[in-house]
């Protein structure tokens, strides 16, 4: 899930309870209309300036988590675990195409990849006609002319939404379905999106959070 607080993505996405939230004794709090458990303060964001709750259902479950600037309770952001990586990831609505990069090479090039273990596929395609894109990319600027697929660290493909903003933040033109020309403009010109100052909607900050010590 990539903040919109910091250049930040968290990778720790796996539904089971964090060990420093085991034995969690807590209200349930309103997250956008849903009523979840609020686990105690992340310690791996607090040098980030930022107080990390994830957030857990009926279940013991976690399904987002909610961040908070440390110095600015108004900036605050809640994020949901989706059906998919890239739907995660960015908190849009991305399909999977159903089938991966393999359904795109020839025999021979597949053999190849089987041979040395699938590990050196980036490699051999670094030369290729397309522009590979992974969820880890999102924070790195490609500046690619080549059409871009976009994959999941099994080499699943996806289809993106329209206007998504993984555009900006890899700072690639988008298809030509998908640009606005009366607002195009160079990439090089405009400052990354993740180098501004973020404004998000201010979430009602749960009672205890004062009594919060990181």
């Amino acid at each position: 899930m990539l903040s919109r607080l910091r250049p930040l993505i968290y990778t720790d996405i796996d539904p089971d309870v964090l060990e420093h939230d085991d034995d969690l004794d807590a209200e349930l709090n309103t997250f956008e209309d849903r009523e979840l458990y609020r686990g105690r303060i992340d310690p791996r964001y607090t040098s980030l300036d930022l107080d990390v709750h994830w957030l857990y259902d009926d279940d013991g479950k976690r399904v987002g988590l909610a961040e908070y600037d440390t110095n600015d309770f108004s900036k605050n952001s809640v994020l949901w675990f989706r059906d998919n990586t890239w739907s995660t990831l960015l908190q849009e609505d991305w399909k999977s195409q159903g089938k991966t990069l393999w359904s795109m090479m020839s025999n021979e090039a597949y053999q190849d990849c089987l041979e040395d273990d699938f590990e050196t596929v980036i490699e051999r395609t670094k030369n290729g006609p397309y522009c590979l894109v992974f969820p880890g990319d999102v924070l790195k600027s490609k500046k690619t002319e080549l059409p871009v697929l976009f994959l999941d660290d099994s080499f699943v493909l996806y289809d993106f939404p329209t206007n998504s903003r993984v555009w900006d933040l890899l700072w690639i033109t988008p298809p030509a379905s998908q640009s606005d020309a009366s607002a195009e403009v160079q990439a090089e010109e405009q400052p990354h999106p993740l180098d501004q100052e973020l404004q998000t909607e201010s979430l009602e900050q749960p009672q205890e959070m004062e009594q919060e010590q990181v």
